[in-house]
């Protein structure tokens, strides 16, 4: 058998297998980039994919927002239009108690119906005005009789309060004081007045 090495053409199979070699690994390495370049297109195009959907979902939530925003907004035009609505009724519900007669029991149970009245110019208060509540210092005259009337009303005075307390704390005013005083002197005086007139018989008599 002959030697390979001391061929001639020993040397250059060699050298055309490396060849062969180095290209194929040069094919290897183009392979495998493009197996890499072809794995980052499709991660990419996954990516796309998926900020897409973020992008649906995100225009998903702002409409919904939108929409929620635009109920609250509704609620709240409609929860202003039933305050409006009871505001009228209540208005119309005043204005039509101005054609009721005072001097219905029902609506107002009180001894004496002059004494009560219902304030045209303020329309927005339902309550009643009493005369002579703004003697005791309250500033509110239009607050309601509370309980029983002929409870507190001061006889003296001849004044409406609008609860016993009031009438109690009127009682220590120097103004009901001065009317108690004033209405003793009436009855005294009325009494002497009354004295004299019957001793006028005893006299006449003597000079007759």
């Amino acid at each position: 058998m002959s030697d390979p090495v001391n061929e001639p053409n020993a040397g250059l199979s060699e050298n055309i297998l490396l060849q062969i070699l180095h290209k194929l690994n040069k094919l290897d390495k183009l392979d495998l980039l493009d197996e890499i370049a072809n794995g980052q297109k499709e991660i990419i195009q996954k990516l796309d994919k998926i900020d897409q959907k973020l992008d649906r979902q995100d225009q998903k939530q702002d409409r919904q927002s939108a929409k929620l925003d635009m109920l609250v907004s509704l609620s709240e035009k409609l929860l202003v239009q039933k305050r409006r609505n009871d505001l009228e009724s209540a208005l119309n519900l005043v204005k039509s108690r101005k054609d009721f007669s005072t001097s219905d029991p029902v609506l107002f149970p009180f001894q004496d119906p002059s004494t009560v009245r219902i304030d045209s110019t303020k329309t927005k208060s339902t309550s009643l005005i009493v005369e002579g509540l703004s003697t005791v210092g309250d500033t509110s005259p239009e607050r309601p009789i509370h309980g029983s009337p002929s409870k507190s009303f001061c006889f003296p005075c001849d004044k409406q309060f609008y609860s016993e307390q009031v009438l109690k704390r009127h009682e220590k005013s120097p103004r009901h004081l001065d009317n108690i005083k004033r209405r003793r002197l009436d009855d005294n005086s009325s009494d002497t007045s009354a004295g004299p007139s019957t001793g006028a018989g005893p006299s006449t008599a003597k000079s007759q």
